[in-house]
């Protein structure tokens, strides 16, 4: 099954106008506080990352998406730092039955070619425990 890949730009825009969507920010809790996390209704965000400190895989990402998002045919965004970990995490979670994933394909930071949502001045805020 094939993840359709977006720039941010793209994601930030369809989140704020559609609201039948949810952003899925897959990076570590060491990178939210270092490095922030994007600015959207908090209703349509979802801190879960997609690895441990250590590089293996978090165990609870199923059970936590299973439970966090029960429509099938939500508009999933999935972003890390610069794209890798995101389309694996769209990937997964397309392949467990659901319908629309999307990889932010220029990640939080972006890379040497992309901008990413950082630096395309799309909103972000400090990270909070309680985002």
């Amino acid at each position: 099954m094939s993840i359709i890949e977006v720039p941010s730009i793209y994601a930030a825009e369809v989140i704020e106008k559609y609201g039948r969507s949810m952003l899925i920010d897959v990076r570590t809790p060491e990178e939210w506080q270092s490095c922030g996390i994007p600015k959207v209704n908090m209703q349509s965000l979802l801190l879960l990352p997609w690895q441990l400190g250590s590089g293996e895989l978090n165990p609870e990402f199923e059970n936590e998406i299973k439970a966090r998002i029960s429509d099938k045919y939500l508009d999933l965004f999935f972003i890390c730092r610069s794209g890798g970990r995101s389309h694996e995490a769209a990937r997964f979670v397309k392949n467990i039955g659901y319908a629309a994933c999307y990889n932010i394909v220029d990640g939080f930071e972006g890379t040497s070619s992309t901008s990413g949502w950082k630096n395309s001045k799309l909103p972000i805020q400090v990270f909070s425990k309680n985002a």
